[in-house]
């Protein structure tokens, strides 16, 4: 598992104070979580969890968790397909036209 991997969603609060069990385990029960109160009260709980953690380890973390979503409203990282140089379009490293193309010897 990576050591910032939070859920799709992004990293978990805190999740520099956690161990790789820990953040398994308060994934998993996000996942499990039936209704959206249950996943907010899990995240509340975890957020008083690990400020109290940090605040053990002299640690300043931000007052509230990121939004749900990880990365909130705003710019993101939606770079979309844009522009570029497509699949075609460029000639590849090819012998190119020699101007005999019957395949015979270049005279």
């Amino acid at each position: 598992m990576a050591q910032n991997a939070g859920s799709e969603n992004g990293p978990i609060y805190g999740h520099q104070l956690m161990t790789d069990q820990e953040r398994t385990d308060y994934q998993s029960r996000m996942r499990e979580a039936d209704t959206l109160q249950e996943r907010e009260r899990i995240r509340a709980e975890h957020h008083q969890l690990m400020q109290e953690r940090a605040r053990e380890k002299g640690i300043t973390l931000p007052d509230e968790p990121p939004e749900r979503g990880g990365m909130g409203h705003g710019a993101g990282m939606d770079q979309g397909m844009g522009q570029g140089a497509g699949m075609g379009g460029h000639m590849g490293q090819g012998q190119g036209n020699q101007g005999n193309n019957s395949g015979s010897n270049n005279r």
